[in-house]
């Protein structure tokens, strides 16, 4: 289930305004090598997708 959609169903308006793939800070540089062990990223994963959700209530 998807961000926006469990918003909507949680009586909120919600859409994605806009997207980013940016580089890693320094936090998610650090827990980069636990998440590779757990199998969460790959090791030349150096990169991350934001999305800027807008919500209003309805």
């Amino acid at each position: 289930m998807t961000t926006p959609r469990q918003l909507r169903e949680a009586g909120l308006e919600a859409e994605v305004t806009d997207r980013r793939c940016v580089a890693f800070g320094p936090v998610l540089r650090s827990r980069h090598p636990l998440l590779q062990l757990q199998g969460l990223m790959q090791a030349d994963q150096n990169k991350e997708r934001l999305v800027i959700i807008r919500t209003r209530k309805l």
